[in-house]
């Protein structure tokens, strides 16, 4: 009975070792794969110091931190802040960290934000 306990105990570990550490081994793939991600899907310039990848804040999904996000527009609203936020965090399951491109969007569950401001601007013809 102590063999499987033991073996249960070292199983639950190393899945909570893999959990902490995976996200610092891809750190700047993550990093990468973010700001392609962004641009591919969003008409604006996008910049942010640092991303970080969680298993553990909410787990069992995985959460998504951008810090010091700055989002300005292209024409017709050329350079205004669209958004800017010290923190956006963005809460989802660990399988959508996973979906290509042409399986559709990204579901998002929770959106934290911290010290956000969003500029949302009309023109004459309409366009926001």
């Amino acid at each position: 009975m102590k063999k499987v306990f033991k073996i249960i105990g070292i199983t639950l570990l190393t899945i909570l070792l893999l959990l902490i550490a995976v996200p610092f081994v891809f750190q700047s793939k993550i990093k990468e794969i973010v700001k392609r991600t962004i641009n591919e899907n969003l008409n604006a310039h996008v910049e942010f110091s640092d991303v970080n990848l969680s298993f553990i804040r909410s787990f069992p999904q995985a959460q998504v931190s951008v810090s010091d996000l700055l989002i300005t527009n292209f024409e017709p609203f050329k350079d205004e802040t669209l958004a800017s936020a010290k923190s956006i965090s963005l809460d989802m399951s660990i399988k959508e960290l996973f979906k290509k491109a042409n399986e559709g969007p990204i579901v998002v569950n929770e959106i934290y934000l911290d010290e956000a401001l969003i500029t949302l601007k009309t023109n004459k013809r309409g366009e926001t």
